[in-house]
């Protein structure tokens, strides 16, 4: 069986925040329904300078994933997540991409996990050829529009719990695999393994770390 080495990718493999560049990208492809392309990038620039921008996201952002893009071809959405791809590189972390090419020599079955959008996950998986990748999905009808986020069952969505259902559907092995994580939201994958590195970790996943003795990876800011 095959031993893996999980990524989580916001914060981890990249800087970016993939749920807000999928926005950006659609709202340049026109598909954000009453905001135009330029409200949208003064919207995307007070994000990035908010002090809290997961609270800014939540309050401003996350909405248009509610009701400003219903009825968008999922095409269009396929089409953002390429043009993410396009330009993903220069933002990643090259200590962490160097870190997942060695497990690739190795022979470790590459995995991407993140709670950002599947289209854009599944394009930066493609970009450094992950094995498997997990991301939140969204609901299109029968015609291939779109609905609306998914909302998943208790607990399916924690990403142990998701690295586990991943372990079984590919006959994975967990022991002496490796975890990369940088938020409190991955605390549960990097307890699931041997290696558990925390990536410029924020305060909590930082306390974490130092109680249980993992490694601790801060990059070079990208």
């Amino acid at each position: 069986m095959k031993k893996i080495a999980v990524f989580d990718v916001d914060g981890t493999l990249s800087d970016f925040r993939l749920g807000v560049e999928l926005l950006k990208e659609l709202s340049g492809l026109g598909a954000i329904r009453g905001v135009s392309k330029d409200a949208f990038q003064r919207q995307y620039d007070e994000w990035a300078l908010a002090a809290d921008k997961t609270a800014y996201y939540d309050s401003y952002l996350d909405g248009y994933y509610d009701s400003g893009l219903v009825g968008t071809d999922k095409s269009v959405f396929q089409e953002a997540g390429a043009r993410i791809a396009a330009h993903a590189f220069p933002h990643f972390y090259q200590e962490v991409l160097a870190k997942l090419e060695k497990h690739q020599r190795d022979g470790r079955f590459i995995i991407l996990i993140s709670k950002s959008p599947e289209q854009a996950i599944a394009k930066i998986a493609e970009l450094v050829n992950a094995d498997a990748y997990w991301g939140w999905q969204f609901n299109f009808d029968a015609n291939n529009k779109y609905v609306d986020q998914y909302t998943y069952p208790s607990g399916e969505s924690d990403k142990a719990y998701i690295i586990n259902q991943l372990a079984t559907k590919h006959h994975l092995s967990l022991d002496d695999s490796y975890t990369y994580g940088d938020s409190a939201g991955d605390i549960s994958m990097l307890h699931l393994v041997a290696h558990p590195t925390a990536v410029n970790p924020e305060p909590k996943l930082l306390g974490e770390a130092l109680a249980n003795g993992w490694d601790i990876l801060e990059t070079t800011k990208v």
